[in-house]
């Protein structure tokens, strides 16, 4: 997208005319339980460690898990506004996070286990579940492309879903860190 001045301008208004927020609750969050604690806007949840949190990442909904109670701090410019956690998980939301979590490490184990018997050289990083979306990712390094066909359709298979699509795209600062995509149905679904 190429910029012209008084584009930049109307966004520049645009943005200083939004009110900042006086205080705002900040709360650390674990993505899926994973890597580091990122900072997240609590807004008025009442969270305590180990909570699950819905939050959006990426642009798909996700979630996390609370690692410290909220707190309270001075909005002081330049300080960026921060992404909110959606909501706080229900107990529904906790059973279908539970049944994802079983679902990406069976994932995880077919995947190791086909991709060695087909002899790919890949390291299995990452496998997730989207909430919506119907999809697994699994994230995974390389030093060489990758033929992902052959996988996918045994993945389908030991996973007992059908395979809709997939997608390869290059994730990573050096390009050897990628993530597959694919659409499941889970075939009992299909009755």
């Amino acid at each position: 997208m190429v910029y012209h001045a008084p584009m930049v301008e109307k966004l520049l208004a645009q943005e200083l005319a939004k009110p900042y927020p006086a205080v705002v609750r900040i709360v650390g969050v674990k993505i899926r339980d994973r890597g580091e604690v990122k900072k997240f806007d609590a807004g008025e949840a009442s969270l305590v460690m180990g909570d699950r949190v819905l939050l959006e990442v990426a642009g798909e909904l996700s979630y996390g898990v609370v690692y410290g109670a909220p707190q309270v701090m001075p909005f002081i410019p330049p300080m960026r506004v921060l992404q909110p956690i959606t909501r706080k998980a229900t107990t529904e939301d906790v059973a279908t996070i539970d049944r994802y979590e079983r679902l990406a490490s069976e994932g995880m184990k077919a995947c190791r286990e086909q991709a060695a018997a087909l002899g790919l050289r890949m390291k299995l990083v990452e496998v997730f579940c989207s909430f919506h979306r119907r999809q697994m990712t699994f994230v995974y390094t390389a030093e060489d492309r990758i033929d992902f066909r052959e996988l996918v359709r045994l993945l389908a298979g030991a996973l007992k879903c059908v395979k809709l699509g997939y997608a390869t795209k290059p994730v990573g600062w050096a390009g050897s860190i990628h993530a597959v995509s694919y659409s499941v149905v889970p075939r009992s679904s299909l009755k």
